[in-house]
């Protein structure tokens, strides 16, 4: 319920953001008809909303990162929205209310959050052929310090932890990195322990 309402406050308070503004080359996403908005008190990108999907960007970001980073950012984002990440993610919380009080079910949690993550950094690194472009994208982002009201929201964004963050590094900057090589074999471990741990 408070990340509910934390996502509300965001929408409201968003200011509308097209790609021109920032210099970004948008033909691929501007076909994607998703909306675009800035916001002062994120400290990340994320994307909000299943009917009406809208991406936020931190205001900071703009000032701090070339256009082309953006356009990296944006296209992460997208890749949610094609993988529909926010359903998964809202499936998963329900099956978390009733697993409580399983640590196995954590564990998978976990490692489904790091799957997505890293999935779309390797749909968007290996589309763009710009490997260390998107690990130096993340790296830049993970180093602007965060805005004073980002401690206010409810919203945690476990991307910028040192660990998965130098995962997601890590996994990109891989020779041959593809999304389609994504270790399955994790997961299917992580659904065993689920099971021994009912």
């Amino acid at each position: 319920a408070a990340s509910y309402r934390a996502v509300r406050r965001l929408r409201a308070t968003a200011r509308p953001l097209r790609g021109a503004d920032i210099g970004m080359a948008t033909p691929a996403i501007a076909a994607t008809h998703v909306a675009m908005a800035q916001h002062d008190a994120i400290d990340s990108a994320m994307v909000v909303g299943w009917r009406r999907p809208l991406i936020l960007i931190p205001s900071h970001y703009l000032d701090q990162l070339t256009p082309q980073q953006l356009t990296l950012i944006v296209r992460h984002e997208l890749c949610h929205l094609r993988y529909g990440d926010l359903k998964a993610f809202t499936l998963q919380q329900v099956l978390s209310c009733l697993l409580w009080w399983s640590p196995g079910w954590r564990v998978v949690c976990q490692q489904l959050m790091r799957f997505r993550e890293l999935r779309c950094d390797l749909t968007v690194a290996s589309a763009e052929g710009g490997a260390i472009d998107y690990a130096q994208t993340l790296l830049d982002c993970a180093r602007l310090p965060a805005p004073a009201e980002y401690a206010a929201l409810s919203i945690t964004q476990r991307w910028l932890q040192p660990s998965l963050l130098a995962l997601r590094i890590d996994a990109v900057l891989q020779p041959n990195a593809s999304p389609h090589r994504l270790a399955w074999l994790p997961l299917g471990g992580c659904v065993v322990l689920l099971l021994f741990s009912c």
